[in-house]
């Protein structure tokens, strides 16, 4: 056996000349890896996996009457062995794949910030090295996002995905070493057959022919939706719902009157460095553009097989019809190969097509939609927004958080749901810097995380509360607390502030406690009341004052004390009245002094005494009057002491009725009356330095 002058020869590190190729099968499509079958006869009893899975295989096809064969090249990822055919060879079958397919054998959980689609893509397949070599045939300007996710999908799944999302078709070229994978996003993206103009035939040509031609020709015109609509909300510009509609350049008949396919959530935001997070409108448009093209791709779709072997998925050829409406450039996006080689000597390639006009927007199925996240999941708090931890505002109070299964990306900010939010109003409490939360995914978009709770675990175990205890407790050096405690009979309501407490009432406060209140100030306490403040006290009031007390009324004070009031005052009291001062006392009034009293009056004193007054001076008693004074003695006044004692500077004058007494400083003293009477149980002596004057109408002696 040998594989010289057929129409399919192998070519394989495992498979020498002695291997002769029997069939092959198998088909490619346009964003789809190719799925091919070769089967081969060889006198080798047995291939192991170790040398034949994964490993190049070239299938060239040699058609009759052309020196340049056409290329197939893939790699192994399966091989059947198949029974021993009467001439001692054995049957072998291989499935060939490209370098591709392999991406869907394996996947990650990961994240990619701030990067485009294509450079994702890139970074994938780069880690899959010579396996599958990239060429890229993109034109456009493509979105940098923002965050991506890869959660549960393989690494294929994941590709196409992010390739169908923005439009951009993928194919492979052939050659004798190795298959290419090319990205393109605009028709200059793909490459002519190198059959270029083929002619329509009626009856079908095999490989073994001279030329080559397409027969069987049919066109499929289909239905699709009339418009295609994107729906979509941001929480940075809230008013706005966000809508594209793009309606088909299709024609049809007649339309239903519902005849737009909505999606929502698919839209793509600006940039990370974009500050205020917003969507890209231009962008969202194109993509759901890209939308609609990828299902006028299907409206029009021609189909016929041929003899062409350069025919692949990707390519271009001209069409030469007998009818002018179906000459045309037609891009191929599908082709289904059939190749034999026949030991009696029929040999025959065919293939099977479908093709669209080259000048028709292609684009690939949104068929592979985002993994939807089953649930939520567990995270860890990694940063807080701005400098939030040092207490500056975040309107958006956003966080980042690490995922356990990426442990080398945190995630891009998080919005975290409060129980109460609003314009200006509602809670705020931010999760910190190592806590564990709870990470929801909206409309179960792994790119739309939220944060929707926080969890305790074996590191972080909370504060101590017991089973009937609940409530906050802050971190902070100092922390804030308000907790509850529902134990039966020792009911508690906690607060506590770290450091200041501030609150505010609008207008009334009301409190009651029906039992006792205790109230300990470390330092001091201001009480500031703008207008009348009552405080009644069902029983006793003490008030100590460790030091000073300053007590000041504005304008009048009432002290009204229905029994006895004690005063004692450990040194001195000073007491001022700007004005007047009354004291009335129903009842007894004493006064003790322990040493000194002095009182002073600025103007007028008066004293009114109802009944008696009694003044009792231990020892001495001085009066000093600056002017004038005046007692007045409603009836007796009795002076009582062992010596007394009057001195007056100018003049003493004592007057009883119409006798009086008077001396003046000169020394003299003049005694006035009606009858002067000189009594004396002793002796009467009447001295003068001079003359002693007696007149009267008679002077009587004895």
């Amino acid at each position: 056996m040998s594989q010289n002058a057929r129409l399919l020869r192998v070519k394989a590190s495992f498979i020498d000349d002695s291997c002769v190729v029997t069939y092959l099968n198998g088909s490619e499509s346009l964003s789809q890896p190719f799925q091919l079958q070769l089967g081969f006869q060889s006198i080798r009893e047995s291939f192991s996996s170790e040398d034949v899975i994964g490993q190049k295989v070239a299938v060239a096809i040699h058609p009759q009457g052309r020196s340049d064969p056409h290329y197939l090249h893939g790699r192994v990822n399966q091989l059947t062995l198949q029974d021993v055919s009467d001439n001692g060879t054995r049957g072998y079958e291989l499935s060939l794949v490209p370098g591709l397919w392999f991406l869907s054998q394996a996947g990650c959980n990961r994240i990619f910030e701030n990067k485009t689609a294509v450079e994702i893509v890139k970074e994938v397949i780069k880690s899959y090295g010579a396996f599958c070599p990239l060429e890229l045939k993109v034109s456009k300007r493509y979105l940098v996002r923002e965050y991506c996710v890869q959660f549960n999908e393989s690494d294929l799944a994941f590709v196409q995905r992010l390739l169908a999302e923005d439009g951009i078709n993928y194919y492979f070229t052939h050659s004798e070493t190795e298959h290419t994978l090319v990205l393109a996003d605009a028709p200059g993206g793909f490459a002519d057959t190198p059959e270029g103009t083929v002619v329509i035939e009626n009856r079908a040509r095999t490989g073994g022919s001279e030329g080559v031609a397409i027969f069987e020709w049919r066109r499929t015109l289909r239905y699709h939706p009339q418009a295609c609509e994107q729906l979509d909300y941001n929480q940075d510009t809230p008013k706005n719902f966000y809508k594209q509609n793009i309606p088909t350049t299709s024609k049809f008949s007649q339309v239903p009157a519902v005849n737009s396919l909505q999606r929502y959530g698919g839209y793509n935001f600006k940039d990370g460095s974009n500050s205020c997070h917003d969507f890209e409108p231009d962008y969202n448009k194109l993509l759901t553009a890209h939308w609609m093209e990828a299902m006028e791709s299907t409206h029009n779709v021609a189909e016929a097989t041929s003899n062409c072997t350069g025919f692949r998925a990707g390519a271009r050829f001209e069409l030469d019809h007998a009818l002018a409406s179906e000459c045309d450039k037609y891009l191929l996006t599908r082709v289904s190969h059939q190749a034999s080689n026949s030991t009696g000597g029929l040999e025959r390639y065919q293939n099977r097509f479908q093709c669209v006009a080259a000048k028709v927007p292609v684009r690939p199925p949104r068929e592979q939609v985002k993994r939807h996240m089953p649930g939520p999941q567990m995270a860890k708090v990694m940063s807080m927004s701005a400098s939030a931890s040092q207490g500056d505002a975040d309107p958006q109070r956003m966080i980042r958080v690490q995922f356990p299964w990426d442990s080398e990306h945190n995630s891009c900010k998080l919005r975290v749901l409060q129980g109460y939010a609003g314009s200006g109003w509602g809670a705020s409490f931010v999760p910190r810097e190592g806590q564990e939360v709870l990470v929801d995914f909206i409309n179960g978009d792994p790119d739309r995380p939220i944060v929707v709770g926080a969890m305790y675990n074996k590191d972080n175990q909370g504060p101590k509360y017991t089973a009937t205890q609940s409530g906050w407790l802050t971190q902070s050096g100092n922390a804030n607390e308000f907790r509850f405690d529902d134990k039966n009979g020792a009911e508690e309501v906690y607060m506590k502030a770290g450091k200041d407490y501030n609150f505010v009432v609008a207008n009334n406060e009301t409190g009651a406690v029906h039992n006792d209140q205790s109230l300990a100030v470390s330092n001091m306490r201001s009480v500031d009341v703008g207008a009348d403040e009552t405080k009644t006290v069902g029983a006793n009031q003490s008030l100590t004052v460790g030091t000073n007390q300053t007590l000041t009324v504005g304008a009048n004070q009432s002290n009204t004390i229905a029994s006895n009031k004690t005063e004692t005052i450990a040194v001195n009291f000073a007491e001022t009245v700007g004005a007047a001062k009354e004291l009335t006392i129903g009842g007894l009034y004493q006064v003790t002094v322990g040493a000194a009293m002095n009182e002073t009056v600025a103007a007028v004193k008066a004293e009114e005494v109802g009944a008696s007054r009694f003044l009792v001076v231990g020892q001495s008693m001085s009066e000093d009057v600056g002017k004038d004074r005046s007692l007045n003695v409603g009836n007796t006044s009795t002076h009582t002491a062992k010596k007394i004692q009057i001195s007056a500077e100018d003049e003493l004058v004592i007057t009883v009725g119409k006798a009086s007494i008077t001396m003046k400083k000169d020394g003299t003293i003049t005694v006035s009356g009606k009858d002067i009477d000189f009594k004396g149980s002793g002796k009467i002596n009447v001295k003068a330095s001079k003359d002693v004057i007696i007149k009267g109408k008679k002077v009587l002696t004895n």
